[in-house]
Order: structure tokens, then C-alpha cells, then sequence
């Protein structure tokens, strides 16, 4: 377990005030801190695994504190220490259209629980394009739709380009997420 310092920084002129929290490191709205240095706070035991590609990722580029996503004193959510229960419901903060897609008559089963933005986003950062979590659109979407992958005798070609020329993925009001 690590101490209160570890994230707070030296609490002494905390403790001295009689627990004055200007005295200390503060990861909330109003504190003084920027994104960056609260994520750098984060960062210090948080940035291996699927946060390796934090840095220079469109989330860190645009400002995103670690804690606008994620709680560390109290506990909203049953895995991740998300700000929000739910994985969608934290990305749907600022991915307002996103989230409205989901309401349409055809879309994935993101609304019914069975799917949520990381199966196929990893908003800490990736290599490849969208914060996919493949090196391509088609790979995400064989990732649940192998039957799709093929090789087929007769290959369609916007398939073999990408899924989303004729699919959009998060809601559409055409049967099987057809654009069109």
C-alpha cells in the first residue's frame, strides 16, 4: 500500500495547518495543478500495460487529467476506479454524438451491457489510428465477427479495405449498422 505522499506529495504543512488541503498536492477541479502535472502524479506507478502509449496520445494532447476518467478517494465504479459506473458512461462525458449513436435502432450491444468503448478504444493511447485496440478497423471488428474474415472465393473489395465504408459502428438507423 503506498502512503498518502505518494500522490499528495510532503504533508507535513498539512498536518501542521490542522489538515488545510491547499497545503498538499490536489488532483480536484479547482486545484492549481495542471492536467499534466496531476497525470505525471498518475504516471509515476500507473504507466505500463495498456497505459504504456499515454504519452503523445490524443487524450494527452488535449488536455485529459487522469482523474477527469478515473476516482482515487472514493469508489463510483466496481472496476477501474472510474469517475462514472461504466466505462461508456465515462467516454460519453465528451463523446456526446458517440454516445447518442448508441440510441439508435441498430447499434452494437454497448446499451445492453454486452460491450462497452474499450473493447474496441483504448483511451490511454495506442500505436494505431482511433485508439484502436488493433493495428486496423478490420481487426476490431474480427475480433467479434470472425465468420467475416475470411478468405471467401470472392473477396468484397470495400471489406478488404475496411468494414466501416459500408458499416458505421457505434449506431445507425439502418439494419446491420449500414451507412446507407
Amino acid at each position: 500500500a503506498r502512503a498518502c505522499e505518494a500522490c499528495h506529495g510532503p504533508g507535513r504543512q498539512h498536518v501542521v495547518s490542522g489538515g488545510d488541503v491547499t497545503k498538499i498536492f490536489r488532483f480536484v477541479k479547482d486545484s492549481p495543478a495542471t492536467p499534466a502535472e496531476k497525470n505525471e502524479r498518475c504516471l509515476q506507478c500507473h504507466e505500463k500495460g495498456g497505459r504504456a502509449h499515454w504519452s503523445g496520445s490524443v487524450h494527452e494532447g488535449r488536455n485529459i487529467a487522469c482523474v477527469q476518467c478515473h476516482t482515487v478517494m472514493k469508489r463510483v465504479s466496481p472496476t477501474m476506479q472510474l469517475a462514472k459506473e461504466t466505462v461508456t458512461e465515462v467516454c460519453a462525458q465528451c463523446h456526446v454524438q458517440r454516445r447518442a449513436q448508441t440510441l439508435l435502432s441498430s447499434h452494437m450491444p454497448v446499451r445492453e451491457g454486452k460491450l462497452d468503448c474499450a473493447d474496441c478504444h483504448n483511451p490511454h493511447g495506442t500505436t494505431g489510428p482511433k485508439l484502436l485496440v488493433e493495428n486496423s478497423v478490420n481487426e476490431v471488428c474480427y475480433r467479434c465477427h470472425a465468420e467475416r474474415r475470411g478468405p471467401f472465393l470472392w473477396e468484397h473489395a470495400p471489406v478488404t479495405e475496411s468494414c466501416l465504408n459500408c458499416h458505421e459502428p457505434h449506431g445507425s438507423v439502418n439494419d446491420n449498422l449500414l451507412r446507407l
